[in-house]
């Protein structure tokens, strides 16, 4: 995680300079995806990077009422959290763990 957020504050809109479809988006979902494995701890990681992917997410770790995903109400932060990253994983065509649960690998 640390290094993702080292690449990400030295150039915010990184890529990789051999295949320009990798870049920083998947950076932040690589960060998210490590915030959401260490936890309740890394949950304010993994939602800075939901912020910077999807501004308008309106998710508040504090707000239940706020845990609505496309409609959807999750009866838990870290479910409204996942949620939120899987689409956006789905809508920029990342390849993370936002298709399980990161927690337990298949």
């Amino acid at each position: 995680m640390s290094v993702g957020l080292a690449l990400l504050d030295a150039n915010p809109d990184w890529s990789f300079p051999y295949r320009a479809s990798v870049n920083a988006a998947d950076v932040r979902l690589a960060v998210a995806e490590a915030g959401v494995i260490e936890g309740p701890d890394g949950f304010p990681v993994a939602q800075s990077m939901l912020n910077v992917l999807q501004p308008a997410n309106g998710l508040n770790p504090s707000l239940p009422e706020s845990w609505v995903v496309d409609g959807t109400p999750y009866t838990t932060y870290e479910a409204a959290l996942l949620r939120a990253l899987q689409a956006v994983q789905a809508s920029i065509g990342g390849s993370g763990l936002f298709g399980q649960d990161p927690r337990h690998p298949a």
